[in-house]
């Protein structure tokens, strides 16, 4: 139906050579191969984080988070994020707790990414389950409905002992900050895993070197039948807490490589990467921006037509957003505009 991403029928070499040879000029050679890859790079990542912000979900993924018990016999899997305290308040606050989302996990000595292959673009929800057996259980509501976002000012309205105003009194909430460099989660690695050549290939439990994105999850201290901390007892009481993440990504782009098998960009390449990481149906405002940008590098002026028919196409992406989502893309909007001279 060409509406999911990535494409099965259009590589990127095919795009790129369309969108250079449009260009009708004998100087398509001063458009670089690195700079037509940057293009292409560009306007992908322009085209898909307006669809992030649209109602396309070609890029909505799910990422885990656990918190449980110390005593709790559960497997934490090397695709789920460990919740820990929060990066503020410290260990010893049940009533707050913290998710990076940049986590790295060492398990069985081999360092993993749980976003492998992914870029978080922007979170769009954030659920909670309980699952358990016994006192630890039933004490607690069955919290599975969606943690509500909240701002920075919001937030240090409700950092109290109990919350000032009732907007939140019955939820968690959540504030989403920046973070200091981290250590891995799991202690010393002496391998990586397969895919992930950017990450160190060994490294110690104090290497603070990775980056950190957390989520800092709230709760109304004053409200103990909203569960924020795991607990156990024995096998039939106990309970533990799985958050699951909803976020839009980021497009993946060809691979480089020096042979037809792993180099994405090639005419020849059998590469899954070769693929462009767009739904069919957007292919041609993907060509159609590259050409821009060829255009722009030849100092050519971009021709009246090729600019309204792009903005029309972005405008009925942004015709797709709600009210507040408009008001958050509409500064790139109309960055895109005039640049196109529009």
């Amino acid at each position: 139906m060409g509406g999911f991403a990535p494409s099965n029928q259009f590589n990127a070499y095919q795009v790129l050579s369309q969108a250079t040879s449009m260009s009708k000029t004998t100087d398509q050679q001063s458009v670089l191969e690195a700079q037509r890859k940057n293009f292409y790079r560009t306007s992908l990542i322009e085209i898909v984080t307006l669809l992030n912000g649209a109602v396309d979900r070609s890029y909505l993924c799910p990422l885990e988070a656990v918190h449980k018990h110390s005593s709790d016999s559960y497997t934490i899997s090397a695709r789920q994020i460990v919740v820990e305290a929060d990066p503020i308040m410290g260990s010893g606050v049940d009533w707050m707790a913290g998710i990076n989302l940049l986590q790295k996990r060492v398990v069985s000595n081999v360092i993993y990414d749980p976003l492998k292959l992914k870029q978080i673009d922007r979170i769009v929800s954030i659920e909670q389950r309980v699952e358990g057996a016994g006192a630890s259980l039933t004490s607690v509501q069955n919290f599975s409905g969606q943690i509500k976002p909240c701002k920075l000012s919001e937030m240090q309205s409700i950092m109290k002992l109990d919350f000032a105003h009732g907007a939140y009194k019955d939820d968690i909430a959540y504030l989403e900050i920046g973070g200091n460099e981290e250590v891995a989660n799991g202690g010393t690695w002496t391998s990586r895993e397969s895919g992930c050549d950017y990450l160190p290939e060994t490294g110690l439990d104090t290497d603070e070197i990775f980056n950190s994105y957390w989520i800092r999850l709230r709760k109304d201290r004053n409200s103990p039948k909203i569960p924020l901390a795991p607990a156990y007892v024995g096998a039939s009481d106990y309970r533990r807490l799985i958050y699951t993440v909803w976020y839009n990504r980021l497009p993946n782009f060809p691979l480089e490589g020096t042979t037809a098998a792993t180099d994405g960009w090639r005419p020849d390449s059998t590469s899954r990467s070769r693929f462009i990481d767009l739904p069919d149906k957007y292919m041609p405002l993907l060509v159609k921006r590259i050409y821009t940008y060829c255009l722009l590098q030849l100092q050519q002026t971009i021709p009246d037509q090729l600019s309204a028919d792009i903005m029309n196409d972005y405008r009925q992406i942004y015709a797709m957003m709600d009210a507040d989502t408009r008001a958050t893309y509409q500064p790139q909007m109309q960055q895109i505009a005039s640049q196109l001279g529009r």
